[in-house]
């Protein structure tokens, strides 16, 4: 099973959610977007250059929502919240990518179902919209409101 064959059991999971897969397909083949709450997510099955055909090791689903931009000033604070944040996650991470902060869970394909991809998508969207609601809370003294992107 190729990985882009993963992308009817994404669909199933968008249904599960109740969710029109077709409304979050991207342009890319096996690549979706959506919003849930004040979250944008990106679904994407991925296959790293150095799996062989036949090896599925390097098969995987990312799943990524845009947090905030990274706060003009207190960035040592910011970054040491994001960190006690990190630490308390079971699959979740937080990435930094060209001064925005993300929510971003990886997971292989092999053995991978609809519900359990539903059940990622739900979870992190509600984390997501949580933590962000707390650091801009936490940080909103240190965010240019000028230059800040919405997420």
């Amino acid at each position: 099973m190729g990985y882009l064959d993963y992308a009817v059991y994404v669909d199933e999971a968008f249904r599960l959610l109740g969710i029109n897969p077709e409304d979050a397909r991207a342009a890319y083949p096996g690549c979706w977007s959506f919003e849930r709450g004040s979250i944008k997510m990106m679904v994407m099955l991925n296959t790293t250059p150095t799996a062989d055909e036949d090896d599925e090791k390097g098969e995987t689903i990312s799943f990524i929502c845009k947090i905030m931009d990274v706060p003009r000033r207190r960035k040592r604070q910011f970054f040491q919240r994001l960190l006690e944040f990190n630490h308390s996650f079971v699959n979740e991470r937080f990435e930094l990518f060209a001064g925005e902060v993300y929510l971003a869970a990886c997971r292989f394909l092999k053995g991978l179902d609809p519900v359990e991809v539903a059940s990622i998508m739900d979870e992190m969207s509600a984390t997501a919209d949580q933590v962000k609601e707390m650091l801009l809370k936490e940080f909103e003294d240190a965010i240019d409101k000028r230059t800040t992107k919405s997420a």
